[in-house]
């Protein structure tokens, strides 16, 4: 089975049924991530990120902005994104349940949390964080 990796942080703008005091509110856009340590750790945890460093979009920078049908068009089997607390949590959860019904990832309960503060570059939370991307991906594996 396919299992791309996507860090998709926060969607901003004109989605009002998202995260109220989001500082990033330009539209109707995700960030993805297409390397930096985001991406280290989905290698780590055994995902095959839909994007990738050799992708245009992150030939500058590990984060792009990408559309909802962009993002759609890649079909992804996961969706891994950074949340602050619960209530993001939900919110994130409830926005790609409303905009991606028919995505594998979403339609199969692929949606990965990790704490925002596990994504830190040099912290020790990135060891926790590939510890919960791999056990939700390969939920039939032991990590021990």
């Amino acid at each position: 089975m396919r299992r791309p990796g996507v860090v998709v942080q926060e969607p901003a703008g004109q989605c009002d049924s998202f995260v109220p005091a989001s500082p990033r509110r330009r539209g109707c856009t995700l960030t993805a991530i297409g390397a930096g340590i985001e991406y280290d750790i989905l290698q780590r945890a055994g995902a095959d990120n839909v994007f990738s460093p050799d992708d245009p979009a992150f030939a500058d920078f590990f984060a792009a902005e990408i559309t909802p049908e962009s993002l759609a068009a890649e079909a992804p089997d996961a969706l891994v994104f950074a949340v602050t607390d619960s209530a993001q949590e939900a919110a994130v959860r409830s926005y790609l349940a409303a905009t991606f019904p028919d995505m594998p990832a979403v339609r199969d309960g692929r949606l990965i949390a990790v704490p925002s503060t596990d994504l830190f570059p040099g912290t020790l939370g990135n060891v926790s964080a590939v510890r919960l991307i791999a056990e939700e991906l390969y939920p039939d594996a032991v990590f021990d």
